[in-house]
């Protein structure tokens, strides 16, 4: 979700600064889904839902649950995979703080990174 390329992008990145740790370089590059999936199949992804109705797949336990939007999200990723999706990353920084660059001009998200912008 945006919620969690934000927390990546912004507040991990904050917490290795401020207690003086590395920045692990897995958190340099990202894949956000719902990007992946409006480029692969040419219509928007409105969230795991919309993701799964677009795929026909069923919504398996509670949506909101940790464990079970995992096992959704991971159905939609198979199915991406199955119809053809190679998936790499959609977002990346060369460097810990730099700028944003995404693999998307047409993302679901065009707020992120607005708050290095301030």
């Amino acid at each position: 979700s945006s919620r969690v390329l934000w927390t990546l992008a912004v507040t991990q990145l904050d917490m290795c600064r401020l207690y003086g740790i590395p920045v692990p370089q897995f958190f340099l590059r990202w894949v956000n889904l719902k990007d992946a999936y409006c480029n692969f199949y040419g219509h928007k992804a409105t969230g795991m839902r919309g993701m799964l109705n677009g795929l026909q797949l069923p919504l398996e336990g509670n949506h909101h649950s940790g464990i079970d939007d995992t096992r959704n999200i991971a159905n939609v990723l198979r199915e991406m995979v199955r119809d053809g999706c190679v998936i790499d990353h959609t977002g990346w920084r060369a460097v810990p703080g730099g700028p944003v660059t995404f693999r998307f001009e047409d993302r679901v998200d065009r707020t992120f990174g607005a708050r290095e912008r301030e």
